[in-house]
């Protein structure tokens, strides 16, 4: 089956097209029930600067609380799984078995400097 140029470019841009049409879901952290604190909700908005979302970030890896930490955390997965909370447990379980591996890496590379 041969597809003339035109009619490629014509399916790509109906492929890109239906792409920006779906949209994509993130947690909204004014419509959740759980009491956050201001720097966790502007941490998670996805309009945030990079510059913005380092430094809350910061803020949030010095504060060392678990409870707001994993708030973040959840949000993430979330936001990675479009809102679909089985998804995002599976995206948490695996990280949860990555985490251990990620460590050896790391002292591995330690190591052998």
């Amino acid at each position: 089956m041969k597809i003339k140029l035109s009619e490629l470019k014509q399916i790509i841009k109906e492929e890109l097209l239906k792409e920006e049409k779906e949209e994509d879901v993130n947690f909204n952290p004014d419509t959740a029930k759980l009491s956050m604190p201001v720097a966790l909700k502007k941490l998670l908005d996805p309009n945030i600067s990079p510059m913005k979302f380092a430094a809350l970030d910061k803020e949030m890896d010095a504060s060392d609380d678990p409870k707001k930490q994993a708030a973040a955390i959840a949000a993430f997965a979330l936001n990675y799984s479009d809102m679909d909370s089985d998804a995002a447990i599976q995206l948490l379980q695996r990280a949860k078995t990555l985490a251990p591996k990620l460590v050896a890496m790391k002292d591995e590379k330690k190591n052998e400097d």
